[in-house]
């Protein structure tokens, strides 16, 4: 709701009104001013992907950056040329159906705009979501949350359906070793045989 231009507010969510935040300096809507970090928030959420990845991506397939492709339903983590550290993998992610259909009329309102950037506040590329991000989290009545808490959180879901282990790390871009020791905890059948021995 906070994201919409909502703040919780007296135990009940109110709509933000133009002009109420001081940190925008702008007299636009919250709503308008969050756009950008809509878009941040739920491709991070549907891909796992880390923030500074869902910041650069464009439209278009590009040497240097990531990029969406809509027709194969893939996000590619990582431009064509682009050296990639061994503890920051990228593999290529299926797009899930969902994000697609947010997907698919963002990417015409941009192209009809002439932008090339996914991230992207008016014309311009967004470096940061930082500053609405704690907005955000503040409107929501919220505290202590990190963009970065968006790939926790795809982590999270995916050990909660107990689906496949390998597939999982290879959608986050981890080791399986490192999803399960990080993640684990959240299977469905976590410690279920210790469990079951104590019968």
């Amino acid at each position: 709701m906070a994201a919409l231009g909502w703040r919780w507010k007296n135990r009940k969510w109110e709509k933000v009104l133009p002009g109420d935040q001081k940190d925008t300096g702008k007299l636009s809507s919250v709503n308008t001013n969050r756009a950008h970090l809509r878009r941040f928030m739920l491709i991070s959420l549907s891909t796992g992907s880390r923030s500074g990845v869902t910041m650069r991506l464009m439209w278009r397939p590009s040497p240097v950056d990531p990029w969406v492709d809509l027709e194969a339903g893939a996000n590619y983590r990582s431009g064509k040329r682009e050296t990639v550290a061994r503890n920051k993998r990228r593999p290529v992610v299926k797009l899930p159906h969902r994000l697609c259909t947010h997907l698919e009329p963002w990417k015409q309102l941009d192209e009809q705009k002439g932008i090339a950037c996914v991230i992207n506040c008016g014309r311009d590329r967004v470096a940061s979501v930082r500053g609405s991000f704690a907005a955000c989290i503040r409107d929501a009545g919220l505290t202590e949350a990190t963009p970065y808490w968006r790939r926790h959180t795809a982590a999270t879901w995916l050990m909660e359906t107990g689906g496949d282990i390998w597939e999982a790390s290879g959608y986050l871009g981890m080791t399986p070793e490192m999803l399960t020791r990080t993640y684990g905890h959240h299977r469905p059948d976590h410690q279920e045989s210790a469990r079951r021995a104590f019968k």
